[in-house]
């Protein structure tokens, strides 16, 4: 399946002077296990994420593990890394995959779409 936008946000909840932001994220055209697939709040119109947690894709193949990136300690950070695990073993993305296991380098999961929600300032 293709998907029109890498992010495309899906609601928004205000808590004081924080926002939670639901949005369904698409998977890189080539992942790359090193510097894994990065998400930046920018793109989806804040300044930095507090808080962030995802299910699996669509599918049920895939499943995206946030991590925040390039932050310090008790602040909120510029973007987030998102490492795609697979939850089968099959070709996928045009790799042969392994349950339990990232995925493989130059794997296409531009047709994988993970829902992510995130707390951010």
């Amino acid at each position: 399946m293709a998907f029109p936008l890498p992010n495309q946000i899906v609601s928004t909840v205000v808590m004081g002077n924080k926002t939670i932001v639901t949005f369904d994220h698409v998977g890189p055209l080539s992942y790359s296990q090193t510097t894994e697939d990065v998400i930046n709040a920018a793109d989806i119109g804040y300044g930095g994420f507090e808080f962030v947690d995802s299910g699996p894709d669509t599918t049920g193949q895939f499943q995206g593990f946030p991590k925040l990136n390039l932050g310090g300690y008790g602040n909120a950070v510029p973007s987030i890394k998102l490492a795609w695990w697979a939850l089968v073993t099959a070709t996928l993305g045009g790799q042969s995959q392994v349950l339990g296991t990232e995925a493989i380098a130059a794997s296409n999961l531009s047709t994988f779409s993970v829902r992510i929600r995130a707390v951010c300032v």
